[in-house]
């Protein structure tokens, strides 16, 4: 196994070094067989893992007659993840509270119609505190246009230092976490993620080298490491096809993301590639681009398809323990 992700490794560096901008130069069969040694290249460990730890979570419902549910996730036994596990203890043991009691995403966990008229009362909120365009006042539907509108109102706000104390921040807090949960229906459908942040997160450095460990695929049952940088992720910013220019991630932080998803054949490389390209001036090869997410571990369920059906709906999550591998350390 280490043998094969060795291999993946230096398969990485080749295309980084001598081909990332070569993509469009060489015949189209060429460009074809380079993309598919990448994808080749990024696919998930071959199982089994091994693990150095493993982190208990609990699901928790709006109905009171819903029994939570609790989730196990094995920490995958590698230098970047042991470090994260490390930093999600430091926040665990300080007693910080995840932001929002955990964020919920994707069908799986929200309703598109609530959501939207959440986000009218918070747009009725924020009307207290500064004047806002027409457009954004009456705005019922909130399409991908109006979304960005208001994020870059958000943006703005945030840039005027003197009013950061204001009791606008809440509402803005609020609204952003909002936005995102519609921008994910908008993007992924059916599918359903939670993000869990504590606040404020412990962080940490990301080298050169740490570009290995960054995938654009994700698997059902994953866990992968939160953003947790100003600006957008390369891999959101192409689904979601945003004008702003993405931020690849410049740090590791203790916060994560549990996909209830698959995204592991769907991937458009000729597409993603061609949009790196020409809205980046980069390549999908350029390891400093970060394209995608760290794979922390899987989660510990015989059926994580079954599970899904349970967990339409939670509401909140907690983190109820963090263990580490005696050998593993």
């Amino acid at each position: 196994m280490n043998l094969t992700n060795n291999i993946k490794k230096l398969v990485r560096l080749i295309l980084h070094f001598c081909f990332q901008w070569r993509i469009g130069f060489w015949p189209s069969a060429f460009d074809q067989m380079l993309l598919e040694l990448y994808f080749w290249s990024v696919q998930p460990q071959q199982r089994p893992l091994r693990y150095c730890g493993e982190i208990e979570f609990e699901l928790r419902f709006d109905e009171e007659s819903q029994a939570p549910i609790k989730l196990k996730y094995g920490i995958i036994d590698r230098p970047l993840q042991r470090a994260w596990l490390k930093l999600f203890r430091l926040d665990f043991q300080a007693g910080k509270h995840l932001w929002f009691d955990g964020m919920f995403f994707g069908k799986l966990f929200c309703n598109e119609k609530k959501a939207k008229q959440k986000l009218v009362e918070l747009v009725e909120q924020l009307s207290h505190y500064m004047p806002l365009p027409e457009e954004i006042l009456s705005e019922r539907e909130f399409s991908l246009e109006a979304l960005n509108r208001l994020h870059i109102l958000k943006e703005n706000w945030a840039a005027r230092q003197d009013l950061k104390l204001s009791k606008a921040d809440a509402v803005f807090d609020h609204i952003n976490y909002t936005i995102h949960q519609l921008e994910f229906i908008h993007a992924d459908g059916q599918t359903g993620a939670i993000n869990c942040v504590f606040l404020p997160p412990v962080k940490g450095p990301l080298s050169f080298m740490d570009g290995f460990e960054f995938s654009p695929v994700c698997e059902l049952g994953g866990i992968y490491m939160d953003y947790g940088t100003n600006g957008v992720p390369m891999i959101d910013a192409f689904w979601g096809d945003v004008s702003q220019a993405p931020v690849p991630q410049t740090h590791i932080n203790s916060g994560c993301k549990l996909y209830f998803y698959d995204r592991v054949k769907t991937i458009p490389l000729h597409d993603l590639e061609h949009w790196i390209r020409t809205k980046c001036k980069s390549t999908l090869f350029d390891l400093r681009n970060r394209v995608g997410h760290i794979h922390l571990g899987q989660l510990l369920h015989d059926n994580p398809t079954q599970l899904r059906e349970q967990i339409q709906g939670a509401s909140q999550i907690r983190v109820l323990d963090v263990k580490f591998n005696s050998k593993a350390f």
